[in-house]
């Protein structure tokens, strides 16, 4: 009976040791099924450079990029193109861009065209010209309808006329002997110098006109 009384004092402790242990044992902290929001894994992200606008010439910067909290936000930029110079005029000196705006632009007017120049480039194959220029004429109703004549139908407000004699193809000619290849060519300029169009015209007389 003491025996028995002694195993069960040593042993008890033993069990209740045993049995709290049980007990109070689980997973590992942070094992599957065993996790809370302190056990999620840090995300960490490399650094992100702030975006700038280019520095290219020409560029601004409007309004920084900004950060969020999590990633900046898109630069506002701004181009200004180079300037260049208005018609009628030359460049004699380029811009330059000083970080921003463009400097140094330099103009000068252009050199008077020589209207009769473009025209005698468009004159036709198979004319030769065989005269000096005539010029320049202000529009008036004859060459308006040399021009309709011709299926040249909308001369420009501003034209003025040049013209010259030419020997061209053989046209036909009611007169026995009669000169078939003299052309007058009929130049319409612009008033600002730029070429308009050419025409070729040729008086034909009428057989009462003829000598006999």
């Amino acid at each position: 009976m003491k025996f028995a009384k002694a195993l069960t004092r040593f042993l008890l402790p033993i069990c209740i040791l045993l049995f709290a242990r049980s007990a109070f044992a689980g997973p590992a902290r942070c094992s599957y099924g065993n996790q809370d929001s302190t056990c999620t894994t840090p995300v960490v992200t490399a650094w992100q450079p702030q975006p700038q606008c280019s520095a290219a010439a020409g560029w601004t910067t409007i309004g920084a990029s900004r950060w969020i909290g999590s990633q900046w936000t898109a630069p506002q930029c701004n181009y200004q193109p180079p300037p260049s110079c208005p018609a009628g005029y030359d460049q004699v000196g380029s811009p330059s861009w000083n970080g921003s705006s463009w400097v140094g632009l330099s103009c000068q007017p252009s050199a008077p065209k020589d209207p009769t120049s473009s025209c005698i480039a468009a004159v036709p194959a198979g004319y030769t010209l065989t005269s000096g220029a005539t010029g320049p004429i202000p529009m008036d109703l004859p060459l308006r309808n040399v021009a309709a004549y011709t299926g040249f139908m909308n001369p420009d407000p501003s034209d003025v006329v040049y013209g010259w004699q030419a020997k061209g193809p053989q046209y036909d000619v009611p007169c026995p002997n009669q000169d078939n290849t003299t052309w007058g060519l009929y130049c319409y300029v612009r008033g600002d110098g730029s070429f308009d169009a050419l025409v070729a015209w040729h008086n034909t007389p009428s057989s009462g006109q003829c000598n006999h």
